[in-house]
């Protein structure tokens, strides 16, 4: 009896781990003339390790661990950003980057998921399956306003790392 809740417990905290758990998405934050505003979400991403969270890095800084159906709103000094991944050397999964410029008083959207770069390389290892090194990578692909709006409704909020709020 004991033994079963003990695995109760351990299969509840493990699936916790792996979700945003914060508030669902209701509007877009405010934001100021001098800033521009940049939301990140992410998709339910099962392939690879499961419980890989990526640390989502802007010019090489860590800014968030975005979790699955988690979303961030990241304000930032306009610039040009390198907006990358890094899952660390475990998941087997592929980091990626992309650069973009942001302008103060503007708003934008990056939905971040998985993308399987084709199933020749698929390495099975007994029972368990387990994909060869960058056969998954992720992706960052831009959306408009109207689009981000109508997604983000499903995803909860994910706090940036108290780091980037210095």
């Amino acid at each position: 009896m004991i033994a079963n809740i003990f695995k109760i417990l351990v299969i509840s905290i493990t699936l916790s781990s792996c979700g945003a758990t914060g508030p669902y998405f209701t509007k877009l934050d405010q934001i100021s003339n001098d800033k521009a505003l940049v939301y990140l979400y992410r998709s339910d991403i099962t392939q690879g390790s499961r419980n890989a969270v990526p640390s989502i890095l802007f010019n090489k800084k860590p800014i968030v661990e975005l979790k699955n159906n988690g979303y961030t709103p990241i304000s930032v000094t306009p610039g040009t950003y390198t907006i990358e991944t890094d899952w660390g050397w475990t998941a087997r999964i592929g980091n990626s980057k992309i650069v973009d410029k942001f302008e103060a008083g503007k708003k934008y959207f990056y939905h971040f998921g998985l993308e399987n770069k084709g199933l020749s390389s698929l390495t099975l290892l007994g029972s368990a399956g387990a994909y060869a090194e960058h056969d998954i990578i992720s992706k960052f692909t831009k959306r408009n306003e109207k689009e981000a709006m109508s997604e983000l409704k499903k995803y909860r909020l994910v706090e940036p790392l108290k780091e980037h709020n210095k």
